[in-house]
């Protein structure tokens, strides 16, 4: 029976991300209003806002795992180039699913992070069948998983 819910959390998920429909409006909307950062002051300050904003109406999960990706981020910003986190927008979608994303000249890269205890990364490029979705279950790399958000 867990099998069958696993699988049911994957299609609700994988549904915005099979429909090209959902997503050309990211690509035709030019206007944008990104959360850029300098330091990993702002990266900390941008957590605050985003528990401010939703604390209560995410999970416990979802604030863990938000927490992890922004500390990985973090991260990256103290080892490399700081101006290499950029442009990310971040918002809680109607299905309760945590979305933290960027658009590119290459396309969509989204961190998704759902509220039934699933989370995925997925880029849908601008070119057709340009397209990765990879779900995490368990062990984590949040470091390879913010490096793979800002490659793209």
């Amino acid at each position: 029976m867990e099998h069958l819910e696993e699988i049911k959390r994957k299609s609700e998920i994988m549904q915005p991300y099979n429909s090209g429909s959902f997503y050309s409006s990211f690509f035709k909307n030019q206007e944008s209003d990104p959360k850029s950062v300098s330091n990993s002051n702002e990266i900390t300050d941008l957590l605050i806002e985003v528990i401010k904003q939703y604390g209560l109406k995410i999970t416990a999960f979802q604030k863990d795992h938000i927490s992890q990706i922004f500390s990985a981020f973090s991260e990256i910003q103290d080892k490399i180039d700081p101006d290499r986190l950029t442009s990310f927008k971040y918002f809680l979608n109607e299905d309760d699913e945590f979305l933290i994303y960027r658009k590119s000249s290459l396309g969509l890269t989204n961190i998704i992070i759902h509220d039934e205890e699933c989370i995925a990364f997925s880029f849908i490029g601008k070119n057709p069948g340009e397209r990765e979705l990879i779900f995490f279950d368990e062990d984590i790399d949040y470091e390879i998983m913010a490096y793979k958000f800002f490659a793209k």
